[in-house]
């Protein structure tokens, strides 16, 4: 079975039908278009800026913490 996207009239009757508010519901699916158009996306440097150091990648993290995993 292939997923298929709801339209936006689609989402916001569905989120409508189960007691959303009008205006939380429309804030949805513009939180929905910023995730879909990779607007959200972005590797911002403010975290190396605060901690004066690279940050450590979830692969390298895990890679060295592996055993608390498993």
């Amino acid at each position: 079975m292939a997923y298929i996207s709801p339209t936006k009239e689609q989402a916001l009757d569905s989120l409508l039908s189960t007691g959303w508010s009008k205006w939380r519901a429309k804030a949805m699916l513009e939180l929905f278009e910023v995730f879909a158009t990779n607007q959200a996306a972005v590797v911002s440097p403010d975290g190396e800026q605060l901690l004066g150091s690279p940050l450590t990648t979830l692969t390298d993290f895990i890679a060295r913490n592996k055993t608390a995993f498993v």
